[in-house]
């Protein structure tokens, strides 16, 4: 478990394992252990360099109040983060949040990345940055012990800031069309986030689609903590 300072906020983060270096990153509300829970580091860390951080206004990270402290600086840390451990090339992994935060990572600094992995959603601008006015998206909803767990383990005032920053993360239809590694979505027959791979899909149609079937967004029902989300993520990274 250790700290570093990514231009003056602290962040969080664990480094197990040996191997081409994989970096984790989480989603909203959550931390790293959103991977350690389902075995995930413990299983990739047997063959990879495992790097998962806490997210900015999550875990053990700090948690500034200032909408101007997220959006694209979460983008911004995970280039840090490397940078700080002398990695030059890693595959990037994201869930949910962490999903639109891996499509601005690959899209600023594409030349850093091995591959990436969409799970949970894919980073459609029109989900990430929706137009004023239009109808909002369908978005799974927690379950009353899962809210009074979230209540427990966050930050309102950071969460409140986060949410309106995500339009920095929106990647331009130009930007999606300049994508050039390997892609790989995983998500859940029943996650309502399912329509965001299906639009990024059609703009990236080389990108490869897993959909667990029966599998929801979070929780012990969904498609991270499925078993088929690791397995198909080792063939993913092996190159299969």
């Amino acid at each position: 478990m250790r700290n570093f300072d990514s231009d003056g906020t602290t962040i969080h983060y664990v480094d197990e394992g040996q191997g081409e270096p994989i970096l984790l990153i989480h989603g909203l509300t959550g931390s790293h252990d959103e991977w350690r829970a389902p075995g995930i580091i413990d299983d990739l860390s047997r063959d990879y360099r495992i790097i998962a951080l806490d997210v900015r206004g999550h875990g053990q990270s700090d948690k500034p109040h200032e909408i101007a402290r997220y959006g694209v600086e979460f983008s911004e840390d995970v280039a840090r983060l490397l940078d700080h451990l002398g990695i030059e090339r890693a595959h990037i992994v994201g869930y949910s949040m962490g999903a639109m935060i891996a499509g601005r990572f690959v899209a600023d600094h594409a030349a850093r990345a091995l591959s990436v992995v969409f799970g949970g959603l894919a980073p459609d601008p029109a989900f990430v940055a929706p137009v004023p006015g239009a109808p909002p998206p369908p978005l799974p909803e927690p379950t009353p012990e899962e809210l009074v767990e979230i209540k427990a383990r966050t930050d309102p005032e950071a969460i409140e800031a986060i949410i309106p920053s995500f339009r920095t993360l929106a990647l331009t239809d130009e930007e999606i069309a300049s994508l050039d590694l390997p892609m790989l979505a995983i998500i859940g027959s029943e996650d309502p986030l399912i329509f965001t791979v299906d639009a990024f899909a059609k703009a990236r149609p080389a990108m490869e689609v897993l959909v667990i079937d029966g599998a929801k967004h979070s929780g012990p029902t969904g498609a991270q903590a499925h078993p088929d989300f690791i397995a198909e993520l080792r063939r993913f990274l092996a190159g299969d």
